[in-house]
């Protein structure tokens, strides 16, 4: 665990980038908490800037998690297919005249996040629930294919440590 709350810096690479969120977790099983944050730099660029998910190692290096999107809509962290791994699931939206969102979900193989699922697609929004009660958190995911059709769902599954989609 990371002793006292010390202030979290960034590499010189993310200068103008600010902290929105951040939160200790012990990643990888070690009993030692590593640093995941979301940065942006939305408020210095505006239009143009991005937001991200990063981690800072307990020794100090920089990861960065998942691809960009602009604003920060929500993050989970957890262990949702409940395999013993650390899942972390990002929604950033929306850019863009019509409104698109990006939709990441990684999870952690040992030394770095392996991406396994990544959506784009207009008024996008998600949430995790167990909708069949089996203990495991099924992802339905909500949007349109354009900005005035009518609102898609799609829901995936976890099945033998995938993620697939069973419903559309």
């Amino acid at each position: 665990m990371f002793l006292g709350k010390t202030e979290l810096k960034l590499p010189e690479q993310y200068r103008g980038y600010v902290i929105i969120k951040e939160e200790n977790i012990d990643v990888d099983k070690d009993g030692r908490d590593e640093r995941v944050a979301i940065i942006s730099n939305m408020q210095e660029k505006y239009s143009s800037g991005d937001t991200k998910s990063i981690m800072i190692k307990k020794s100090g290096k920089l990861l960065e998690i998942s691809g960009y999107g602009s604003e920060l809509q929500w993050q989970q962290i957890g262990d949702f297919n409940n395999n013993g791994k650390i899942d972390i699931a990002t929604l950033y939206g929306y850019s863009g005249s019509a409104g698109f969102g990006q939709l990441y979900l990684y999870e952690w193989s040992g030394k770095d996040f392996n991406l396994l699922l990544s959506k784009t697609d207009v008024e996008n929004t998600a949430e995790f629930k167990d909708l069949d009660n089996d203990g495991i958190k099924e992802l339905i995911y909500n949007f349109k294919q354009i900005k005035w059709d009518r609102e898609e769902h799609e829901i995936y599954k976890w099945n033998n440590g995938k993620m697939e989609l069973v419903l559309n």
